[in-house]
C-alpha cells in the first residue's frame, strides 16, 4: 500500500511538470509570434512611409535615399549617379555592379559595354565577360584599349595579342590575322596558320583552299571534306554533294555525317518523298502546296530584309536538305487560306501519318505559316538548341 502511494505521488509530480513545461513553451511560441508580427508591422510601416520606388531597367529600382536590386538595398550605391547599362549591369560614380553586387576592381568612370557585344564590358583596366554560368569574370590577358568583338557577337573577342572564345583563350590563334569565315557561320574562323570550328582547330585543313559548303557544318579544302572538326574519310571534295537529309555522296560512296554508310541510303530517296500533307480544314491542291513552299523559299532567300537578319545568324540548312510536313491548314475569318509547313532535316517516324512537333534540335527543324491570299509569311520559328 505504501508503494502504491509513492507511485501515485511520482505520477502527480510528473504530470504537474509536463503541464508547466507546456505552458512555458506556449508562452515562448506566442512571444515569438508576437515578435515576428511586430517585426513585419515595422517593415510594412517602413516601406509605406518611404518615398515611392522608381523602377529602373531590369530588376533595379531606387528611391530618394537608396538603390535596390530585387528590392534589396545595394549598400554604398550612389542614388544620384546610379544608372543601369544592360542585363543587370549598372554603375554609379564609385563602382560597377552586377545583380546588385560590386564588380571588384572595376573603374566606374570608364566602365562601358563593348560595342556590338552582349555580355562583354571593359574599363581602362580590364575586360569583363558574362559567362554561361551567369557570372562576371575578368579576361585577364586581354588589353582593354585594343579589345573588340569579332563581328556582331560575343562568342569571339580579340585584342592586339589574343583571341577568346566564350571567355576562354583560343590557344595558338593569331589575333592580327584572325577572322570569321562568314558572318552567317559564326562557328568557323581562321588565321594565317589554322582553321577553327568553335574553339577547336580543324586538323589537316589547308588554310589557303579551305571554304564552307552550303550544307551546314560541312566544309572542304583541296584535299578533304570536313564535318565540323572531323575529316570525312574517303570523301572526294570534287564530287561530294548532298542527296537529301543527312545523306551525301561522291562518285564512290554514300555518307551520313562523317561516316560511310550503305550506298542504298543515297539511292532510295526521291523528290516524291519530300512532302507529306496532313490536312485539317482543307486539303491544299498540288499547285497551292507548290505556291506556299515557293513563297517560303523566296522569304528565306531574301537575306537583305531586316526580319531575315536573325534567321541567317542561326544558319538554316539549304532547303533541299529538308523534308516537309504540311499540317493544320485553315481558313481565317477573312476566308484566306493558311498553310502551315514544318521542316525536318532528317526523316522522322510517322511523318506521313500524323502531325509532328519537335523540341530543340536547332536549325535542323523550323516551321512557318503561309497566307496563300496575301502571300505573307508569319509565325516563323527555328527550334532552339537543347
Amino acid at each position: 500500500m505504501k508503494n502504491l502511494k509513492i507511485i501515485i505521488l511520482i505520477l502527480t509530480l510528473f504530470l504537474a511538470s509536463c503541464s508547466e513545461n507546456k505552458e512555458t513553451n506556449t508562452e515562448n511560441a506566442a512571444e515569438g509570434t508576437a515578435q515576428e508580427a511586430n517585426t513585419g508591422s515595422e517593415e510594412k510601416e517602413k516601406y509605406s512611409n518611404s518615398d515611392p520606388l522608381e523602377n529602373l531597367k531590369w530588376l533595379y529600382s531606387k528611391d530618394k535615399n537608396n538603390v535596390y536590386y530585387l528590392k534589396h538595398e545595394i549598400l554604398w550605391a550612389d542614388t544620384e549617379s546610379f544608372e543601369v547599362l544592360d542585363y543587370n549591369i549598372a554603375k554609379d560614380k564609385n563602382s560597377a555592379y552586377f545583380k546588385g553586387w560590386k564588380i571588384n576592381w572595376s573603374d566606374s568612370e570608364t566602365f562601358e559595354t563593348l560595342e556590338n557585344s552582349y555580355g562583354t564590358y571593359k574599363d581602362k583596366y580590364n575586360v569583363y565577360y558574362l559567362d554561361i554560368s551567369d557570372k562576371i569574370q575578368i579576361l585577364e590577358w586581354l588589353d582593354s584599349s585594343s579589345v573588340e568583338v569579332v563581328w556582331d557577337s560575343s562568342l569571339f573577342i580579340k585584342d592586339k595579342n589574343y583571341v577568346y572564345y566564350r571567355g576562354k583563350k583560343l590557344e595558338w590563334a593569331d589575333s592580327k590575322t584572325f577572322v570569321l569565315l562568314s558572318e552567317g557561320y559564326i562557328n568557323y574562323s581562321k588565321d594565317n596558320n589554322s582553321v577553327f570550328f568553335d574553339n577547336e582547330e580543324i586538323n589537316w585543313a589547308d588554310v589557303e583552299t579551305f571554304k564552307l559548303l552550303k550544307y551546314n557544318w560541312y566544309s572542304k579544302d583541296k584535299n578533304h571534306i570536313y564535318y565540323k572538326t572531323d575529316k570525312v574519310e574517303k570523301a572526294n571534295p570534287e564530287t561530294f554533294k548532298l542527296v537529301f537529309g543527312e545523306y551525301f555522296r561522291d562518285k564512290d560512296n554514300c555518307f551520313s555525317y562523317w561516316k560511310i554508310v550503305d550506298i542504298s541510303k543515297c539511292e532510295r530517296i526521291n523528290d516524291d518523298d519530300k512532302i507529306a500533307i496532313i490536312w485539317d480544314k482543307f486539303k491544299p491542291t498540288d499547285s497551292e502546296t507548290k505556291k506556299a513552299l515557293e513563297l517560303l523559299k523566296n522569304f528565306l532567300e531574301d537575306k537583305q530584309t531586316p526580319e531575315n537578319k536573325q534567321i541567317y545568324r542561326k544558319t538554316i540548312f539549304p532547303l533541299e536538305r529538308y523534308r516537309v510536313q504540311i499540317i493544320w491548314n485553315s481558313i481565317n475569318w477573312k476566308w484566306e487560306k493558311i498553310i502551315s509547313a514544318h521542316y525536318f532535316c532528317n526523316e522522322p517516324r510517322d511523318r506521313k501519318e500524323k502531325a509532328l512537333y519537335v523540341n530543340d534540335g536547332g536549325s535542323c527543324f523550323f516551321q512557318a505559316k503561309i497566307n496563300l491570299n496575301t502571300k505573307k509569311i508569319f509565325d516563323f520559328y527555328i527550334n532552339g538548341e537543347a
